[in-house]
């Protein structure tokens, strides 16, 4: 967790959440989006980016529930959070990210919906691994070569109407909901989507209303306008400096913007109160 020195330790901090995207992973620390947003918001508001690779809205939802023990540091108020989303998320709750098949599974968080109710379940690498198949050719030893071998990705590309399951999708929400509300009654504040939309996926997510029922969780939603701007390091699906310096400008600008007063209805104190 890196706090910006560029603002007072007493001003008030805009907490950005996430994955490697937000921790700047492929780019030296200065040339992330979200150092950037804070040299172009001022002195007058901390940023901290609590970005780590690898996780998803299901392990930010832990670190929230449990921030005593992983988001220690931080003021017991923090006006306003953000996350950054991309549908790679979407895997990771349902654990079948590259991250839950692999020595990682055993930390990542493993919630499932039990009728209408969210539960924590322990980790996902207990799920996909019970102790008595722990050994070489366990059940997810095999699918960690099958994904890393492109046989799970091209059945879900190719055998299936869409990629993620109906059951995955309502799991997603289920747990960004909790994230959200969660954030509320730890910090106080509010939590603002950011959904990157450079992503082989978003259109079939757009399209089938997965995105529309994401941003109906959030009473504010930013999204960049171009998604082409936002391009990728070569053999790599990390953004590259251009897409982090356009990014971090973007949020910078929506962020200060009272064009979002309206739609907030007083019940959100962003960050252009603090400016």
């Amino acid at each position: 967790m890196c706090s910006s020195d560029l603002a007072p330790s007493e001003a008030p901090v805009l907490l950005f959440l996430g994955c490697s995207y937000t921790a700047g992973v492929g780019v030296e620390g200065n040339e992330a989006f979200v150092s950037i947003a804070q040299r172009l918001l001022g002195s007058k508001v901390r940023v901290v980016n609590a970005g780590m690779p690898g996780i998803g809205p299901n392990t930010v939802l832990r670190q929230l529930e449990r921030s005593d023990r992983y988001l220690g540091g931080l003021p017991a108020r923090i006006p306003v959070g953000v996350y950054t989303f991309f549908p790679d998320h979407i895997a990771r709750v349902a654990g079948l990210g590259s991250w839950s098949i692999d020595d990682a599974a055993s930390i990542v968080p493993d919630y499932r919906l039990e009728g209408a109710q969210l539960r924590y379940r322990g980790s996902i690498g207990a799920r996909l691994v019970p102790r008595f198949l722990a050994r070489k050719f366990s059940p997810a030893f095999v699918k960690k070569i099958a994904y890393y071998a492109g046989i799970y990705d091209h059945f879900r590309r190719v055998r299936r109407p869409q990629y993620y399951s109906d059951e995955e999708l309502a799991l997603t929400l289920a747990v960004v909901k909790k994230m959200r509300s969660e954030f509320k009654e730890k910090f106080g504040g509010e939590l603002v989507l950011n959904l990157w939309p450079a992503h082989p996926l978003h259109e079939q997510l757009e399209r089938i209303g997965f995105f529309s029922r994401l941003r109906a969780e959030f009473p504010v939603t930013l999204q960049y306008p171009n998604p082409a701007d936002l391009r990728f390091f070569p053999n790599d699906r990390h953004p590259d400096r251009e897409a982090h310096a356009r990014m971090g400008a973007f949020l910078a600008r929506e962020l200060r913007s009272e064009e979002h007063t309206s739609e907030l209805q007083s019940r959100l104190h962003l960050v252009c109160r603090l400016l």
